[in-house]
């Protein structure tokens, strides 16, 4: 973890929690990108065995949004088709997509600044733009629908689009998803 935090640093990025261990075990840190993206590495080792020989590879990535009530976002997320997989209530709240690849999370915006280590107005995502790839144009559409339905808004219908069909919606908090396939 230490190698990826000076890694990170050398390249431009700010060290908001050095690398310590966690409560349950493992060791956490975060960082910001040159870009102003938030990212949190997290291992479950328990004990720091010393710099990597290569830089390790990422066994699944997690995007966390921080949200204003994660059982309200729940209701939108599995209007969605979206599986629970860990449920704690208004504390947290995530979300599997393909097993060990990729999981959305949803926590309080606040607890979220608070994990970061960033203050609540500098937590937002407001730049960012989620995607979730579907197979055909009707998938697409289907989701656009189901977005709505359950309380998104669409902010870009679907359309052809170079290489394929889009459209975008935004979710109750405000994050945009771009809805696509190719």
């Amino acid at each position: 973890m230490e190698s990826l935090l000076a890694a990170a640093a050398a390249a431009g990025g700010e060290v908001l929690k050095p690398a310590k261990k966690g409560f349950f075990g493992g060791f956490t840190a975060v960082f910001r990108a040159p870009d102003g993206a938030i990212w949190k590495l997290a291992t479950d080792k328990k004990k720091d065995s010393g710099p990597a020989a290569v830089p390790p590879k990422p066994t699944e990535t997690v995007c966390i949004l921080g949200v204003d009530d994660p059982k309200a976002s729940k209701s939108f997320y599995t209007a969605l088709g979206m599986t629970v997989d860990r449920d704690y209530g208004k504390k947290f709240i995530d979300f599997t997509f393909d097993a060990g690849a990729s999981r959305l999370g949803l926590l309080r915006r606040s607890e979220l600044a608070k994990d970061a280590g960033v203050s609540d107005a500098d937590s937002g995502g407001g730049t960012s733009v989620l995607v979730s790839r579907q197979l055909s144009r009707e998938d697409v559409d289907g989701l656009l629908t189901a977005a709505t339905a359950a309380g998104g808004q669409i902010s870009a219908p679907a359309s052809a689009v170079e290489g394929g069909y889009a459209g975008r919606f935004t979710d109750p908090d405000g994050f945009t998803w771009k809805v696509t396939t190719f």
